[in-house]
């Protein structure tokens, strides 16, 4: 891609805007939370569009596509990172400003997934949701979420239709 971090954030926008919008919407702040210049780039929504990441709809909005949401979901992979345990810490679970915490942790979107043994020897797994990205919350505020433990699904909440409810097994 011609311009990669332009790209990505004008595919963030849009999904954090259901899948689509308008140029207007994409410039205005109150809609998405920040004014993308890159809307008023037309190189930029070339390139997205020749590669498959954007279409355009017959009313006018730019729509993200399965490319595109597959390239924001490999880029938000490739930025996770690692806040490993402060070994001086006994303070708050979540890191602080130096990225450190009382326990290691991975964030991924802006989940934060902490992986540690307890005082009692037990694996605990914890996963904070309050920080996530708002393009990976759906519409009725819930997450799209799967657990899996050596392969085999406990929690399945990656549904679509955020009216039908979570399986778990």
């Amino acid at each position: 891609m011609l311009y990669y971090a332009a790209g990505i954030a004008l595919l963030t926008a849009l999904a954090s805007h259901d899948g689509r919008a308008t140029i207007e919407e994409l410039r205005d702040p109150r809609t998405i939370g920040t004014a993308l210049d890159v809307a008023d780039n037309p190189a930029i929504l070339a390139d997205l569009y020749r590669l498959g990441h954007i279409a355009y709809e017959p009313d006018g909005r730019i729509a993200i596509t399965d490319a595109g949401r597959y390239d924001l979901y490999q880029h938000t992979n490739r930025r996770a990172k690692l806040h490993p345990a402060d070994p001086l810490s006994a303070g708050p679970l979540e890191p602080d400003d130096d990225g450190t915490a009382t326990y290691p942790a991975i964030e991924v979107a802006g989940v934060l997934v902490f992986a540690y043994v307890d005082a009692a020897g037990t694996l605990q797994v914890s996963v904070h949701i309050d920080s996530t990205e708002p393009w990976m919350v759906r519409p009725d505020d819930t997450l799209p979420i799967t657990v899996t433990l050596n392969g085999k699904t406990l929690f399945d909440d990656s549904r679509t239709d955020p009216h039908e409810g979570a399986s778990t097994s």
